[in-house]
This record gives C-alpha cells, sequence and structure tokens, in this order.
C-alpha cells in the first residue's frame, strides 16, 4: 500500500494525501496521541495530531492482525480492532457511509486477518476527561503476514528515529521543532515506552522468521 498515493473518492482529499504523507506508528503512542491541532483557522485545513516522540501526524499508516469486527453506531458503523504485534498494542478503525468500501472489508473479515490501512486520526473527548483515539481509513486492505512483518520493522525504524531526534534535541530552544515543542509541553519528554513498544514487536517477529530488524 502506498502511503502518499493512495486513491479515494474525493478528489480533495487525495489532493491533501499527496501533501500530506503518512506517519507510521504504534498504537501505544497513538492511543496516547490525544492533541490535535490546526495551522489555520480555514475549515478546510488539515487537523494534525501531535505524536508524543515530537512530530505531527495529519494520517498514519497502521498495520496488524484484526482480532475482532463488531457493527456499532446502531448497525451503522464497522468497528475493527487491530493489534500491531505488541501486547495490549491495539487500533481501532471505523468504516461507514462516508468510506463503503473499508465498511464492507471490515464486515467481510474472517478474524484474525492481516490488514493495513491509511486514514485520519479521530480523538473523541469523553465526559469524564478521558480520550480515545482512533483511526477513519481512507483505504483499507488485507495484507500478507511478511508484509505486516515488514510494517512492523519498518515502523519500529521510524519510531527510533523521531524517539532519537526528539531526545536530542528537547529542552534546546534553537534546536527543537514546533513539532517538537507542542510533544513536550503536552505530553512531556519521557518516550521510552515508545521505544520498548517497538522492539517488543520486533522481539515477537523475530521468532517466526529471520530478521534484517534494525538495532534499538
Amino acid at each position: 500500500m502506498s502511503t502518499d498515493t493512495t486513491t479515494t473518492d474525493d478528489t480533495d482529499s487525495t489532493q491533501d494525501m499527496r501533501r500530506n504523507p503518512s506517519k507510521r506508528v504504534f498504537a501505544s503512542e497513538l492511543n496516547d496521541a490525544v492533541y490535535q491541532f490546526k495551522l489555520s483557522d480555514d475549515d478546510r485545513a488539515p487537523v494534525w495530531t501531535a505524536l508524543p516522540t515530537g512530530e505531527s501526524a495529519n494520517r498514519v499508516f497502521i498495520a496488524g492482525t484484526a482480532t475482532l469486527t463488531e457493527e456499532t453506531g446502531n448497525g451503522s458503523m464497522m468497528r475493527a480492532r487491530i493489534n500491531d504485534g505488541t501486547d495490549g498494542g491495539n487500533f481501532y478503525v471505523y468504516g461507514g457511509e462516508y468510506n463503503p468500501n473499508v465498511e464492507s472489508l471490515i464486515r467481510q473479515l474472517e478474524t484474525p486477518a492481516y490488514v493495513a490501512a491509511v486514514g485520519k486520526i479521530n480523538v473523541y473527548n469523553r465526559d469524564d476527561g478521558d480520550a480515545m483515539v482512533s483511526v477513519r481509513p481512507e483505504q483499507m486492505v488485507e495484507i500478507s503476514k511478511e508484509q505486516r512483518r515488514e510494517w512492523i520493522v519498518e515502523t519500529a525504524e521510524a519510531t527510533f528515529l523521531r524517539a532519537d531526534r526528539f531526545e536530542e534535541r528537547v529542552g534546546d530552544e534553537q534546536a527543537m521543532t514546533n513539532d517538537m515543542e507542542i510533544a513536550a509541553d503536552e505530553y512531556g519528554d519521557t518516550i521510552e515506552q515508545y521505544r520498548e513498544a517497538a522492539r517488543e514487536a520486533l522481539r515477537a517477529v523475530a521468532g517466526e522468521e529471520p530478521s534484517d530488524a534494525p538495532t534499538p
């Protein structure tokens, strides 16, 4: 699946995807990414989500094993739970009338199944103050075991790079980017748990077949 040329029925959405390619991220980090913002007051301006490792994402590229599918919204939508290869690292994705192809795929999935998706991040703030993060896929496909393994290796690399860059610059006002400043203000600068999630995913796939996974 291409993460920057994915096609949807909405031309504006497709153009937006090419301008703002997706970020690879594990569920543990995405589920903590609850701060969203815009760079302008324009109603059509992209919504960005601050990642705790110091970058911001307009959309994400996720993959893993779909372990549960269910109807929600009085049957008008389908939800899938996707495990990213870590203990408790689950994404939640939704398909409905805004993207019938995704809804149809989720409805027809025979779990467990390997899947990948590119989509926008949704943060729902509950009345009790907690926030729930989910993904609204613009495209979702079934993938092979090898493709799921490749996603884990490449997402681990991306996570290590973000984390290293953030830790090298945090506290240095001249070196920090705006995204890093937002992440530090909103989440703090403790990010080792995201490296550990990446290591956990790499250890899981290392037992399946020979691995050329990067060394953390």
